[in-house]
């Protein structure tokens, strides 16, 4: 729970640390215990050696009862700073000669029970402690005449302090490595941690970063795992910032919601196209071109782009998709891709709005001393061809057929009637329920041999907060 609150580089520097320090722990363990075993083998040996050659050359002095060779014999040996005692014992176990001089000439009793006893070539070993609780090392040693008849024995004893002083001193040693490797260890995992822990860094931040809208690219050459995750990262911001810009781009074309129906489903994008209906909707700037010689070309894309940003705006508020720019015309289709229940009454609405801010519009392109202008709007409901016309390299989405030729005609026909809203009869018969529209007399348009019947709209009756009249003029059918 702990580690949790902790960076990554900390956590990954404690595990390099932690799992340093175990093994020179173990391997301090093992070394302090094979040296401990190696002098205490030595020791042994040693003191069997001395032991066995004090018992070798004492078998003439005890013989002659040479007490002065017996002395000097053990003295000799004696100076061994391992050595705590020497003495030799007769068959009858008196002390003949004996480091500590008080004890000659005494009888030796040999202590009952205690200690480890071991037999190694003859010797008898007896592990014991001294009075201060160090172990040490009893060898006896029998004195053979001519190799069999027993007349003594050679008793040595042997400290493990010497022993355990090394081990100490070696310990002190390797601790102080141990110390020193750990340090290095630590510095060296705390260095690797930050070679590694910082693309992983740079990494969450260029995620932190996408998701707050920016797509940047790591900059870092590398070629282990590291370096192809940043590779593969900075592939995958380049692939979203492409997305994201045709994203922001198509936005401007088509609603949210389409979209996202776009975006789900993928294959729609294909190249080819399906019948469908639609309601398809043209406007345009009413004798555009002889404004375009009255004003400055400045002046014109200003009245423009002004118009244009309330169409767009209108079309993607009622989820329909803008089709194509046609110098001051502009086509939108209400009903694919996304289809609704209510595509006429969408495009109507959009219609009716798109007339009400251009009215806003031209009050204020009056007051900044432009000529007044008029829009003219053609709506018509029929089957169309839609889907995406061009190349796999540029499509472009798009509605052909009859359908759309017809409502770009009746948008024509508001310059004869001095109307600004026309709808076809086929939109008008899915709406007659709920719509105000007046019929106008059948009229021929240019390309079809049949006259054709329109309706100027007025006003949706639900429509609580439109309430417009019809002025009636002489071939004038204006909403006022």
């Amino acid at each position: 729970m702990i580690l949790k609150k902790f960076n990554l580089k900390i956590k990954f520097s404690l595990l390099i640390g932690a799992l340093l320090g175990l093994t020179l722990s173990l391997s301090y363990l093992i070394t302090s215990r094979l040296m401990t075993e190696s002098l205490t083998e030595e020791v042994t040996l040693r003191a069997a050696s001395i032991a066995q050659g004090i018992a070798q050359y004492s078998q003439e002095a005890i013989l002659t009862r040479d007490r002065l060779a017996l002395e000097t014999m053990i003295s000799e040996a004696s100076k061994d700073p391992a050595i705590l005692y020497i003495f030799i014992v007769d068959v009858k176990q008196n002390i003949l000669a004996h480091t500590d001089m008080t004890q000659q000439g005494r009888t030796y009793s040999p202590s009952v029970g205690g200690g480890q006893r071991q037999l190694m070539g003859g010797v008898e070993l007896l592990t014991s402690h001294d009075l201060d609780g160090r172990e040490r090392l009893d060898v006896i040693t029998p004195i053979l005449f001519a190799g069999q008849q027993v007349i003594g024995s050679v008793h040595v004893g042997f400290s493990k302090r010497p022993i355990y002083e090394t081990v100490a001193q070696s310990q002190k040693k390797i601790r102080l490595f141990i110390l020193l490797a750990l340090c290095v260890g630590l510095l060296g995992a705390w260095l690797l941690a930050y070679v590694i822990v910082k693309p992983i860094r740079r990494l969450v931040q260029g995620v932190k970063a996408i998701t707050e809208g920016d797509f940047p690219q790591i900059q870092m050459k590398s070629n282990d795992e590291i370096g192809l995750l940043v590779s593969n990262f900075n592939e995958m911001s380049r692939n979203l910032r492409e997305k994201e810009l045709i994203k922001r781009a198509f936005t401007q074309y088509v609603s949210e919601n389409i979209l996202e129906s776009f975006l789900q489903n993928p294959k729609t994008l294909q190249l080819g196209g399906t019948r469908t209906e639609a309601t398809i909707l043209f406007t345009d700037v009413r004798n555009f071109t002889a404004l375009a010689e009255q004003l400055e070309p400045s002046e014109v894309v200003h009245i423009l782009n002004d118009y244009f940003a309330a169409v767009v705006e209108v079309v993607q508020k009622f989820e329909g998709t803008l089709d194509k720019f046609m110098g001051d015309a502009v086509m939108a289709v209400f009903g694919t891709p996304v289809r609704h229940e209510n595509d006429e009454e969408r495009a109507v609405r959009a219609a009716i709005e798109m007339n009400e801010r251009f009215q806003l519009l031209k009050q204020k392109w009056i007051r900044e001393g432009y000529p007044e202008i008029e829009i003219g709007i053609g709506i018509n409901t029929g089957e169309v061809i839609a889907g995406n016309v061009g190349t796999l390299q540029r499509l472009a989405y798009t509605v052909i057929g009859n359908s759309v030729n017809m409502a770009a005609r009746i948008e024509k026909l508001n310059k004869r009637y001095h109307t600004q809203i026309l709808i076809s009869a086929s939109t008008y018969k899915r709406l007659e329920s709920i719509l105000d529209a007046i019929p106008l007399p059948p009229t021929r348009v240019r390309g079809k041999s049949e006259e054709i019947q329109v309706y100027v709209v007025v006003g949706f009756r639900t429509d609580s907060l439109f309430r417009k009249n019809v002025e009636f003029g002489t071939e004038q059918y204006k909403l006022i």
